[in-house]
């Protein structure tokens, strides 16, 4: 894995500045992770030197009957990042959805020393354990292969997993929740008014 976080900004997940401002029905529908192969994806690896990682690919085919007896389960896609380009053949559960924004900008500011957060890093998203920060440089080290790294908060994201009922979860603070939950605990709350002033006598 390389040793160095890349210069190159993440990219800019659709409606992220919007995220944790939707109604009911925005939420619902980022909570949940999408269970089939269209739209934007995300394939892992168990290669050494990539284990940890998530890039995204795009759909390009499914198997043939006479494909499948030799590529089980496999499907072919397509890198959207510059990875190396061209077709390749994977297993489809290593492939997931583009995981949602964080429910609200505040999420990073809650981080605690151990919960699992994604780097963005050579063109992908790799599975690293928050250290500390110190100002706007967060401190994160990914553990597989024992390298410290320092980045701006925009180089993060939540460390997102699919729970077994398909909802998007991630840990934050040392508890681990659901979208829908964290969406609920990290809104920002309406400001309360204050009374009205005692007139002057």
């Amino acid at each position: 894995a390389p040793a160095a976080a890349s210069t190159a900004a993440a990219p800019a997940t659709e409606d992220a500045a919007a995220a944790g401002e939707g109604g009911e029905a925005e939420e619902e529908s980022l909570g949940r992770a999408r269970d089939d192969l269209q739209g934007p994806l995300e394939v892992t690896s168990m290669e050494n030197g990539l284990r940890g990682s998530w890039y995204a690919v795009k759909l390009i085919r499914m198997a043939t009957p006479e494909e499948e007896a030799e590529q089980p389960q496999g499907v072919v896609v397509q890198y959207t990042t510059e990875v190396g380009g061209g077709d390749e053949w994977v297993e489809r559960p290593r492939l997931r959805a583009v995981p949602p924004p964080p429910p609200a900008p505040i999420w990073i500011k809650k981080l605690r020393q151990g919960d699992m957060v994604d780097l963005w890093f050579e063109n992908g998203w790799w599975a690293v354990k928050f250290m500390s920060r110190s100002g706007s440089s967060y401190t994160v080290l990914a553990a597989e292969y024992n390298k410290v790294h320092s980045v701006n908060g925009s180089a993060l994201r939540p460390g997102w997993r699919v729970g077994e009922d398909g909802q998007w979860m991630f840990t934050l603070g040392g508890a681990e929740r659901t979208y829908d939950e964290w969406f609920k605990l990290l809104k920002p709350q309406p400001a309360t008014v204050g009374a009205a002033a005692a007139p002057v006598e």
